[in-house]
C-alpha cells in the first residue's frame, strides 16, 4: 500500500491481523517536504525521493491492484498503472476497482484503444477500460484475486 493513513492504514491492518506481511511505500512530499512516518501496521517500508517514484514503484512491484474510492492520489496511482499496462510498459496484472465511485472516469475512456500487441495478442482485448474489473463486495475482490 501506498503506507501511510486512512484506507492505506486499514489496508494494512487488515493484512497484518491476517497473517500477511504488509509493505508500504512512501516518499517525502507531505508536510513540505518533511518525512511522515508509514502507519505502525507497515512491516516492510520502501522510502521514494518523490511521489512519482513512489507510484512507479507501486505500480511495478504489486501483484494486482485493488482500487477504493479515494481522491487525486488514487486516481494518479489508477491512471498510472492503467497507462503503464495500457502501453505494455509492465505485464497485465490485475485492477480490481471496488464499488461504483470510478465509474464515470471509466465511461470516458470506453474507445481508449489497447497498445500494447502482447494484450491484443494474448487476451483479445480491445478497449483499455477492460483491463480494469468492477466488482461490489470485499468477497467478490477476494475471489477475483484468488
Amino acid at each position: 500500500s501506498g503506507g501511510f493513513g486512512g484506507t492505506m492504514e486499514d489496508i494494512s491492518r487488515g493484512a497484518k491481523s491476517a497473517g500477511g506481511k504488509t509493505i508500504g511505500v512512501t516518499c517525502y512530499v507531505w508536510d513540505k517536504g518533511r518525512y511522515t512516518k508509514a502507519n505502525e501496521f507497515i512491516d516492510e517500508e520502501i522510502v521514494a525521493d518523490s511521489l512519482l517514484e513512489r507510484i512507479d514503484i507501486m505500480v511495478k512491484e504489486a501483484d494486482a491492484f485493488v482500487v477504493f474510492p479515494g481522491g487525486t492520489g488514487t486516481l494518479l496511482e489508477l491512471s498510472t498503472t492503467l497507462e503503464h499496462i495500457n502501453k505494455g510498459l509492465i505485464e497485465p496484472k490485475p485492477i480490481i476497482i471496488l464499488g461504483d465511485f470510478w465509474k464515470p472516469v471509466f465511461s470516458c475512456l470506453n474507445d481508449e484503444p489497447v497498445f500494447s500487441k502482447k494484450i491484443k495478442a494474448n487476451c483479445k482485448i480491445s478497449c483499455c477500460t477492460e483491463l480494469v474489473t468492477f466488482v461490489s463486495t470485499i468477497d467478490e475482490c477476494v475471489e477475483k484475486l484468488e
